[in-house]
């Protein structure tokens, strides 16, 4: 009878939508947080939803903002707690309310890079740890950016070109067109190097580029790849062409290079870092559109150190305000891009978008043009009636006991707890079960991360943590000897497998309207 449920009683999967902060305003973020977190009157939105989100924050900048002269704190185009390269406050005291309420809870990079990147210092990332530690920040994921070159554990993609045509050893590609029509430049795709490599759909190696160079050709204007062998498979001119230069990994992770950085990262307690999903992963997944098992792989780094890659859905062209409500459904109802399922019974889903910008071409396909004003492009809302509806939808999935939503750090959190737990079942370094008098007593003596050691666990590590069992209302959990108060657990009758369980209370929902402290 005893083992571990995948996920608190009654939900069947667990689901966070994790938001880069790339473009976002002060003003985007309140109004969008303020109906997704809280049940207040929101305006054209109606009621909020109340549901768990988190989003990720920049604090500063690598390199000057602008002309380098300092904004008024009202700048809503500047929602970052310091102000550009200084430790100068902006939006800071802001920023610290919301990381208390859980509606901040992961870090993009640390910073977005202006001009010149080569800015980064590692003392500006020792400024930004020291603050953390200052106000009681302990971030627990890192989401990379764009094509920072301190990003840790996602290669450098750029969608470069859509093909026009190959042979059995080079491939033919023309520049992708700028947004106002005109042709694209053929310079980017001239200097790849040695070995990066081709993916066809955004999704799928085919090939590498060989040891010549490149040959640009004006008619037509394209430009000739070099291939290390020949073509797998044929595809028709205009499929989309992805080149990732994986040969050359990020450096945030390189000893030796100037914007190595992660040693510090982990020293301060990050573990989680978003990374690329595996092509085998990608396939039985849909890419991630029905779910993972689990969203933490471990990632070995350049400079030897482990840690977990995190795997979300990340649907090219739709990560951004305007599709989010599509991807909310696809996760609830499942699409054709999805094989016609939601995704699977027993699953993790982390959704991303970036809600501080939206889709100007609106064609929810793999190319999208950026429009940073939401509010203007939505005509005078944070969202469209489409996404609204789908919270809406997401909010009755939890309700009815489905879908439970979690910010990305608590789905992370629990995520590694249940793991761990599962692994080291019945043993001194996960829980055992003894009989005490007659009733089970489950006793979690550690939760042993196999990458970063042994600890024992609080109350809210273990918020959700369910066990079958015999009797729920006899059985007890402890964390070594000391019992969890009764208060904390909740005991819960038989579910689709006909079991009784025995559980550590979720945390509680926090509807607060954060945004009213000011």
């Amino acid at each position: 009878m005893e083992g571990l449920r995948k996920f608190p009683f009654p939900f069947r999967n667990m689901l966070a939508v994790l938001s880069d902060t790339d473009l976002s305003s002060k003003a985007e973020f309140e109004g969008m947080h303020r109906f997704m977190n809280t049940e207040a009157d929101c305006g054209p939105l109606g009621r909020g939803v109340g549901l768990d989100v988190g989003d990720t924050f920049w604090m500063g900048t690598v390199g000057r903002d602008d002309d380098g002269s300092p904004p008024s704190e009202d700048d809503e185009r500047c929602w970052r707690y310091w102000w550009s390269d200084t430790r100068r406050e902006i939006h800071a005291a802001a920023m610290r309310r919301y990381i208390a309420a859980g509606w901040i809870d992961a870090t993009h990079a640390l910073f977005p890079f202006r001009k010149p990147r080569t800015a980064f210092t590692r003392e500006q990332v020792r400024d930004v740890l020291d603050e953390w530690r200052r106000i009681g920040f302990s971030p627990l994921v890192w989401i990379d950016h764009a094509r920072n070159p301190w990003n840790v554990a996602t290669y450098r993609t750029a969608i470069l070109a859509r093909d026009a045509g190959a042979g059995d050893t080079t491939l033919l590609i023309a520049p992708r067109p700028r947004a106002d029509g005109s042709p694209g430049s053929l310079a980017r795709l001239e200097r790849l190097g040695p070995g990066a490599a081709l993916a066809f759909g955004a999704t799928r190696e085919v090939a590498r580029l060989g040891d010549a160079p490149p040959v640009a050709s004006q008619e037509p204007r394209a430009v000739a790849l070099p291939l290390t062998g020949p073509l797998a498979h044929a595809y028709p001119a205009g499929t989309l062409v992805s080149v990732h230069p994986d040969a050359k990994p990020v450096e945030g992770a390189v000893p030796g290079s100037p914007f190595y950085c992660v040693d510090l990262a982990v020293a301060a307690g990050i573990r989680v870092f978003w990374t690329n999903l595996a092509p085998d992963l990608q396939a039985a997944t849909e890419r991630g559109r029905r779910g993972f098992d689990t969203t933490l792989a471990p990632l070995a780094l350049p400079d030897g150190t482990s840690v977990w890659g995190l795997r979300r859905s990340y649907e090219y062209g739709q990560t951004n305000n305007t599709w989010l409500g599509l991807c909310i459904r696809r996760a609830l109802r499942g699409d054709e891009l999805g094989g016609g399922r939601p995704m699977d019974p027993d699953t993790y889903m982390i959704i991303s978008t970036h809600l501080g910008y939206a889709d100007a071409d609106g064609v929810p396909d793999d190319d999208y043009t950026i429009e940073d004003d939401v509010w203007t492009h939505n005509g005078g809302r944070w969202f469209t009636e489409d996404t609204v509806a789908a919270f809406r939808e997401l909010r009755a999935a939890q309700d009815e006991g489905r879908v439970l939503v979690a910010n990305t750090t608590r789905l992370v959190r629990y995520n590694l707890a249940h793991d761990m737990l599962t692994r080291h079942a019945l043993t001194e370094h996960g829980y055992t079960v003894e009989d005490h008098a007659g009733a089970e007593r489950f006793v979690v003596h550690a939760i042993h991360d196999d990458l970063f050691g042994s600890t024992t666990p609080s109350l809210d590590d273990l918020r959700g943590i369910t066990f079958y069992c015999h009797d729920p209302a006899a059985a007890e959990i402890h964390i070594g000897g000391a019992a969890i108060p009764r208060a904390e657990l909740q005991a819960n009758g038989p579910d689709d497998t006909g079991r009784p369980s025995i559980g550590v209370r979720w945390h509680r929902f926090d509807r607060t309207d954060h945004t009213a402290r000011q």
